[in-house]
């Protein structure tokens, strides 16, 4: 029996999507990974850990300690035997690692860029270092296809880019699991699954749901998540009159999600910044329809007047309008359903993704010339 390829992940191994990757992988790979912070994994090692503890002082002096810890990850890679490695999430501890990678001349290595990993960059240096490493990556893919543009934007000299979306698990997320839970009830449920910061405009949500509360009694707002805004949230509800109509349910364990989520009449994300909607494909699973706005990758996740309807953000009116036309039309929103079911089957099966993703591996390390 031939050995398993080891493939090392780079990433914050808490993240919902690095550990479906990790799940999956495992099958047919020896999978490691490299995390930022401690945990309690098997399979994980804490970046800081790798520097033995005797030289640990060294690596807090500048210059130095790019070296230190470039000489404890080259004997990390070689006693593990790693053939591969990808990092998942460029961001600011994916960076630091591809930098090491490009200084080690490991190869072959992948990125993926998930969102705002490209679409926030707070300054030339950071801008920098992220086109250095994805333009020294052997391949780069981005979770859609509005993010692989950017992503080609910010590094116009990638080697090889492809688009492979996170993908959504089909029998999770399956509708007729949670048939039962629709059954005689009587008020119209809407329901929102983002972080309550400012880039998913929450605030325009409840301003919104203000104005079709007044057209529908029964309808009721959810929000699932946490942040900053919640409070802020709160008070602008009780201004509103609303606040026993809104309810925060705080952050959602994910095998409660797809119970809550097909539980709603209607998904609402009202985001400013969008790479791929994850909220929007497994609404859509579940065939709930969704009204968004119209920036980022949402367009290539919601169809407009298909599988959902998309509005300009920052505008709580065109916002109340849509919910107010899909809340006034059972029969639209059952047609919109069963389309975002068949858009999610077509294009966005995890299995399917993430099969994408082991042909592209292959393809790397039957490469003879790294």
């Amino acid at each position: 029996m031939s050995k398993k390829k080891k493939i090392l992940f780079v990433g914050n191994c808490r993240s919902v999507h690095l550990q479906r990757w990790i799940s999956y992988f495992k099958n047919n790979f020896d999978v490691h990974v490299i995390s930022p912070a401690p945990c309690d994994h098997t399979e994980c090692t804490y970046f800081e850990d790798i520097v033995s503890a005797r030289w640990k002082w060294l690596s807090s002096i500048p210059k130095v300690g790019f070296l230190v810890r470039a000489f404890f990850l080259r004997r990390y890679l070689s006693d593990l035997d790693v053939d591969l490695i990808h990092i998942h999430f460029l961001g600011s501890f994916g960076t630091r690692i591809g930098r090491y990678i490009v200084f080690l001349r490991f190869r072959p290595f992948a990125v993926s860029t998930w969102g705002s990993d490209v679409l926030v960059l707070r300054n030339k240096r950071e801008t920098a270092l992220r086109r250095y490493v994805l333009q020294r990556a052997d391949l780069v893919t981005a979770v859609c296809g509005f993010l692989a543009k950017e992503t080609k934007k910010l590094a116009p000299g990638i080697k090889r880019l492809e688009v492979v979306p996170f993908g959504v698990d089909l029998k999770f997320f399956d509708p007729l699991r949670f048939r039962h839970k629709r059954n005689g009830t009587k008020t119209l449920r809407i329901g929102f699954f983002k972080h309550l910061k400012e880039i998913y405009c929450p605030e325009y949500l409840v301003r919104a749901f203000g104005i079709v509360s007044r057209k529908f009694s029964s309808a009721v707002l959810f929000l699932a998540g946490e942040g900053e805004l919640r409070e802020s949230l709160e008070s602008l509800a009780e201004e509103l009159g609303v606040s026993q109509k809104v309810h925060f349910l705080g952050f959602l364990e994910k095998e409660k999600v797809p119970a809550v989520m097909a539980s709603m009449d209607i998904t609402v994300i009202p985001s400013l910044s969008e790479g791929l909607p994850v909220a929007a494909l497994e609404s859509e699973a579940l065939r709930i329809p969704v009204v968004a706005t119209r920036v980022g990758g949402l367009p290539e996740a919601v169809e407009d007047g298909k599988t959902g309807v998309l509005v300009p953000p920052r505008n709580e009116e065109s916002l109340a309008v849509a919910m107010i036309k899909l809340l006034s039309d059972e029969s639209l929103r059952r047609k919109m359903g069963k389309a975002g079911r068949e858009l999610v089957s077509s294009k966005y099966n995890w299995d399917d993704n993430a099969g994408r993703m082991s042909v592209l591996y292959t393809e790397l390390l039957e490469k003879t010339d790294f």
